[in-house]
């Protein structure tokens, strides 16, 4: 079974941004929770990551990183972008998010500049890239072909990671309720159907199944035998079945997360969990030429930055898809769009600047 997404929020291991301020709410999309037993020290993040601003003798970096400055101050202005759009595509619930509705083309730039900070400390140690290359030579002798490349190569295999959330994810299906007014879109936990159909689409994009290239699907998940078998049953009507693989990093004999469990186990078990977990994200970020996920979870916000690209989240072909809402800046869990501090006046004058982009202009 795998540890993917085996944390609801990344918090005291590899944290990035402390929660110290009301205000400084932009911490939320990299967090993993493995209990108040791991200090944020440069020693513990180091056990995950090598970027430059966490050094082992910064104790205190967090309070310091001007990494975490550049995130906060980009995220107030997507923030801003985000409630106006919302504000002018109110829309009925549909069963799945269009794909050009990822993010809308006036985040792009922003999205990039939070994407290159977030860059910055993405930098896996050396037991993770033991982890994550130990996995892609099991994977590519597996399946008898060269796979694993990065997004948008030459290869004989086309390669998607589909990300499958279950465990203790499904409690925030009814209390997300009213986070999924505001987007219009409810989250897609626990329903295979969508995450499979939105992965035959992409697959058809990379024209399987008449291209020479084979298409594989690697699923992740908390859950990896009740993955399997959810996703393998939605299958009967796919003709020919899309190819499925396991990710066995990150094994555990607890059957789905439950965070408030996590939190009580060992701090060995939970180091060694967490560090399979970043494995995870990272395989999934540099060896896919695609992945599918829903935008309605931190830690798909957090691969959509990962990606550093906006281009891989719009367009007619987009290689990153999510299944329910789009991608928002990374306060929205605190729901902070339920209440936006625009007035209805504000908000009509900053709409007038959308609608002069005809790119903006989605029929929904």
């Amino acid at each position: 079974m795998g540890a993917f997404f085996y944390h609801r929020n990344l918090s005291d291991d590899v944290k990035t941004h402390d929660k110290a301020s009301e205000t400084n709410r932009t911490s939320r999309f990299i967090n993993v929770s493995s209990g108040s037993e791991l200090k944020k020290t440069g020693e513990n993040i180091k056990s995950f990551l090598e970027a430059d601003d966490l050094e082992p003798s910064h104790v205190n970096f967090i309070k310091k990183n001007h990494r975490r400055k550049n995130l906060q101050g980009l995220d107030p202005k997507l923030q801003e972008v985000h409630a106006v759009w919302n504000f002018l595509n109110q829309r009925d619930i549909k069963p799945t998010l269009p794909v050009k509705q990822n993010m809308h083309f006036r985040m792009k730039e922003l999205f990039e500049l939070q994407a290159h900070e977030f860059l910055q400390f993405w930098k896996p140690n050396r037991q993770v890239r033991t982890l994550v290359e130990d996995f892609n030579k099991k994977f590519v002798k597996q399946n008898q072909y060269q796979g694993g490349g990065h997004r948008g190569s030459r290869k004989k295999a086309k390669v998607i990671g589909l990300h499958y959330r279950l465990g203790d994810k499904a409690n925030e299906i009814t209390r997300d309720a009213m986070g999924s007014q505001v987007v219009g879109i409810p989250p897609a936990f626990g329903n295979p159907g969508k995450f499979l159909n939105m992965a035959l689409d992409l697959a058809k994009d990379f024209d399987w199944p008449m291209s020479k290239e084979e298409i594989q699907v690697v699923v992740m998940s908390d859950d990896m035998n009740e993955a399997m078998e959810e996703l393998s049953a939605q299958q009967a009507s796919f003709d020919p079945p899309l190819p499925l693989t396991l990710m066995p990093i990150g094994e555990s004999n607890i059957p789905g997360h439950d965070q408030f469990t996590f939190n009580e186990r060992p701090f060995e078990e939970r180091l060694l969990e967490t560090r399979k977990f970043v494995s995870q994200v990272e395989w999934l970020r540099s060896h896919t030429d695609g992945i599918i996920c829903s935008a309605s979870s931190n830690i798909a916000t957090a691969l959509m930055l990962a990606s550093g690209k906006g281009e891989y989240l719009i367009g007619e072909r987009p290689l990153i898809r999510s299944v329910d809402q789009r991608w928002a800046p990374t306060t929205y869990p605190s729901g902070s769009y339920n209440s936006t501090k625009f007035s209805l006046e504000e908000l009509m004058w900053l709409a007038k600047d959308l609608l002069k982009d005809k790119n903006n202009l989605i029929d929904l």
